[in-house]
């Protein structure tokens, strides 16, 4: 991710654009903006601001946000469009609509809208997105903009690598993705299949994280490098579970790595907590959440990972042992909540 601050939502699939109506990602993506009433400016470019569309968007978020549509073909419904890229710059949430990525990126540049992204989210506006709102923010993307589907090498690379939308939603997309990978037509990437999105961070200080988040069971993400070959499945959280939150208390509690002494807010460890919630599923053991706990903050706190490979090395993580007591901790919540277990240690 080159010289970008934020947060950044990228939707396979799903979404009020499928459901017609507010999903359980589209509460997630409010949540985030901790704003009591967000203000939520859809930008349907990719569509050629078809007016069908931010209709659905309209109706599905009115009364408990306040909406407005940015139309850079200069149409205007009502009174809630705008024809201002600067718009954005007011917004909590800009949510971009699906069509063709091609068309989007060259429109965009036209009027200058991606300085003007980069500098909302740097100040605190998430940025969302489904589709062709989920490729624009990468390098490059696998995209139907030119008629059968084909790599794309083209994007604002606010995210690194590639992007593949409805992974299992559209036939052929999971085989070709894969493909193009691992041929080189592609970098290295993410793929989220339609119902599931991943969740972007990006802080100068502490680096990037990401997490994984599904509206139905058995949602799929994936992170495909030419250099594995096999996909890696990213586990997502099931919305509507509450344990990522108690997670998160059980983080800032234990006040890991100090950071109660620099003033850092209750929030801080959220993106950790979902992340560590998303990989539960698959814990058998106690030894399997200290795995997960300590692998998540290598991740999210020592980028490179050197930490993980050389344990002697120095790191803002940590070594695996300090993490013991918060491991046990979430195992008890994990087996309390979990069907059929009762263990604890």
């Amino acid at each position: 991710m080159t010289n970008f601050t934020g947060t950044i939502i990228t939707l396979g699939g799903g979404g009020f654009s499928q459901e017609g109506a507010v999903t359980r990602i589209d509460e997630h993506i409010l949540e985030l903006t901790r704003a009591e009433r967000p203000r939520v400016c859809f930008v349907p470019t990719a569509s050629g601001d078809d007016l069908g569309y931010a209709a659905k968007f309209e109706q599905a978020f009115a009364g408990r946000t306040e909406t407005s549509v940015l139309s850079l073909f200069t149409k205007s419904a009502n009174a809630n469009w705008t024809c201002d890229p600067r718009h954005v710059l007011t917004q909590d949430v800009v949510y971009v609509g699906g069509g063709s990525t091609a068309n989007l990126l060259a429109i965009w540049r036209t009027h200058g809208l991606p300085d003007l992204l980069r500098e909302a989210a740097a100040n605190g506006t998430v940025l969302a997105g489904i589709s062709a709102g989920m490729n624009c923010w990468f390098e490059a993307s696998s995209t139907d903009s030119f008629g059968p589907l084909a790599p794309l090498d083209d994007g604002l690379g606010f995210l690194p690598g590639s992007a593949c939308p409805h992974l299992f939603g559209e036939p052929g997309r999971a085989e070709k993705y894969r493909r193009w990978v691992a041929d080189g037509a592609l970098p290295d990437g993410h793929a989220a299949d339609d119902g599931v999105a991943l969740v972007w961070h990006r802080d100068t200080e502490y680096g990037t994280s990401t997490y994984a988040v599904t509206e139905k069971p058995g949602g799929v993400a994936w992170r495909v490098t030419r250099e594995q070959g096999e996909p890696h499945v990213i586990p997502a959280r099931l919305l509507g579970s509450t344990v990522a939150p108690r997670i998160s208390e059980i983080l800032d509690a234990a006040n890991l790595l100090g950071l109660a002494e620099i003033g850092a807010p209750s929030d801080e460890f959220d993106a950790e907590a979902e992340y560590i919630a998303s990989g539960l599923p698959a814990c058998t053991s106690p030894d399997d959440v200290l795995t997960l706990v300590h692998a998540t903050f290598v991740h999210c706190f020592d980028s490179d990972g050197e930490s993980a490979a050389e344990p002697e090395t120095p790191s803002t993580a940590g070594p695996r042992e300090q993490y013991v007591d918060v491991a046990r901790r979430i195992w008890n919540l994990h087996a309390s909540s979990s069907t059929g277990r009762n263990r604890s240690f």
